[in-house]
C-alpha cells in the first residue's frame, strides 16, 4: 500500500509544479521486521524497495498513542507526521 501512495503522492506533486522530494514517507511497524510471516528473501527485497525509493523504515515501534501530527511509540519516542495511514494485516491482531 505505501509502495502505491508513494508513488502516486510524488506523481501528482510533480504534475502540480512542485518538488516530489520535499515529501517523505515512513513506514512504522511493531514487529521487528517488516512482513515478518512472509520468507526472508522476499522481506529483504522489499526493504530494498523501500531503500530504494527513499521511504524510511521503523521497525519494533508499537505505537502506544496517536495524536495529530504524532504517533507515540514505545522503544522510539515521538514519530512526526502530516499525514498517517493505519494500516493492519489482512488477519485480526492478537
Amino acid at each position: 500500500m505505501l509502495l502505491a501512495l508513494e508513488r502516486r503522492l510524488r506523481r501528482e506533486v510533480a504534475q502540480a509544479g512542485h518538488d516530489p522530494s520535499n515529501l517523505a514517507f515512513i513506514l512504522v511497524s511493531g514487529s521487528d521486521e517488516i512482513l515478518p510471516v512472509f520468507p526472508l528473501a522476499f522481506r529483504r527485497r522489499f526493504e530494498h524497495l523501500f531503500a530504494g525509493r527513499g521511504i524510511a523504515v521503523v521497525t519494533g515501534a508499537r505505537v502506544t498513542r496517536v495524536e495529530a501530527g504524532a504517533l507515540h511509540c514505545d522503544n522510539h519516542g515521538l514519530i512526526p507526521a502530516d499525514e498517517i495511514l493505519w494500516i493492519t494485516r489482512a488477519a485480526a491482531a492478537p
